[in-house]
């Protein structure tokens, strides 16, 4: 049925205005120009009134008594007469609204919460005006996210494990699940030096090494190609990120393979040690410090994320050689290669590939293939290792 007059409509309208966050912000900043607020309502011509006089009559009067504010106005229309009909829906005060949408009990609550945490917390205030609904979305944690505040405000750079915290009321999977409000609000309270606000994500345990927690440290693992650097007699190692960075070994150059059978498979080499498995996560290695006066030599798949790493890898390490990664290569074991589908090239920008490096992501993007490094027979590597 055609609707010229719907409350539930009218309703839904208002409570958008709540939904995202008007009313309350307006209460924060206490301005008074959000009411008296006004929905217009169907403009109800002659025409319409002839077809549908009815229809009109019966949804305005029903209008008229569903407890909304309307603001009504008389028309005279030739063929039935005057007529008084509602024109808008007009909201005088933020009480008359938050009854219609049924809002009163949550406002009751965010009115309530917004007061105790400015009055623990004032610094607050602009961070929950500019984003109002962080209140209500919060809803029963207010208690916890106060102590965690106040917990890292007499205690800044913890240097422990978010697990070794100890916060009345405060368990740590609290912590784990809401990092990014008490993000949100750790970042407004405290000073400068005592948090990183260059990090913003949380990937790799952004928010630890940003409040200055202990983290799981990522594994490096490594061997050592000339037995003469071998530490206690071991050449296949694992350490944490921290050790390793702390190990300054003797070799003078270091190699870094993406697959593990090629990393176990490596050659005996003098004043040499290989690592597995960087990828993406060339940030982790760029920390450490003696490792910028070594020779790297990245060795990855031929194929369009292999040059993205080793562009990443020349970033952090601008003397980083590449092996195996040349059109040489590809010529020789083309036959070996495979599609790449194009779902997963890598289409953005390398900007620390060489000329002839660059040219060669070009090819492969457009040729849509894939030379994997295990594929390449271990003869021509080790004859290459030689050269």
């Amino acid at each position: 049925m055609l609707r010229y007059y719907d409350s539930a409509t009218v309703r839904q309208k208002a409570a958008r205005l709540y939904e995202r966050g008007r009313v309350q912000k307006a209460y924060i900043d206490a301005d008074e120009g959000l009411f008296p607020f006004r929905i217009p309502l169907k403009k109800i011509g002659e025409r319409m009134i002839k077809r549908d006089f009815a229809t009109i009559q019966k949804e305005a009067k029903a209008l008229m008594h569903s407890g909304l504010p309307c603001e009504t106005k008389s028309f005279r229309f030739a063929s039935i007469g005057e007529q008084t009909l509602p024109i808008a829906i007009v909201f005088e005060s933020r009480e008359v609204l938050l009854s219609a949408i049924g809002k009163k009990e949550d406002f009751a609550y965010f009115s309530e919460q917004y007061r105790r945490i400015v009055g623990v917390f004032p610094s607050l205030e602009a961070l929950l005006s500019d984003k109002p609904l962080l209140v209500e979305s919060h809803k029963g944690k207010w208690k916890q996210l106060l102590a965690i505040c106040h917990f890292f405000l007499t205690h800044p750079v913890p240097g422990c494990y978010i697990r070794e915290l100890s916060i009345e009321g405060v368990d740590t999977k609290f912590i784990e699940r809401d990092k990014k409000v008490i993000d949100q609000l750790l970042s407004v309270l405290l000073d400068p030096g005592d948090f990183d606000r260059r990090i913003t994500a949380f990937s790799g345990y952004g928010f630890e090494r940003k409040y200055g927690l202990k983290y799981p440290q990522p594994l490096i693992r490594l061997r050592i190609l000339d037995t003469r650097l071998r530490i206690a007699g071991l050449d296949d190692l694992s350490l944490p990120l921290e050790q390793f960075s702390r190990l300054e070994m003797a070799a003078k150059r270091v190699y870094v393979v993406e697959n593990k059978v090629t990393f176990l498979s490596f050659p005996p080499m003098s004043e040499s040690i290989v690592l597995f498995g960087s990828g993406y996560g060339v940030h982790a290695l760029q920390s450490i410090g003696w490792l910028q006066h070594r020779e790297i030599v990245y060795w990855g798949d031929i194929d369009s994320h292999g040059f993205a790493i080793l562009s990443l890898f020349r970033k952090a390490f601008p003397a980083v050689r590449s092996f195996l990664m040349d059109k040489e290569t590809v010529e020789r074991f083309d036959s070996l290669a495979v599609a790449e589908p194009s779902a997963t090239v890598f289409s953005g920008e390398a900007a620390y590939l060489r000329e002839d490096e660059r040219n060669l992501l070009e090819h492969i993007r457009d040729k849509a293939f894939r030379l994997e490094q295990e594929r390449i027979p271990f003869d021509y590597v080790a004859e290459r290792l030689e050269e």
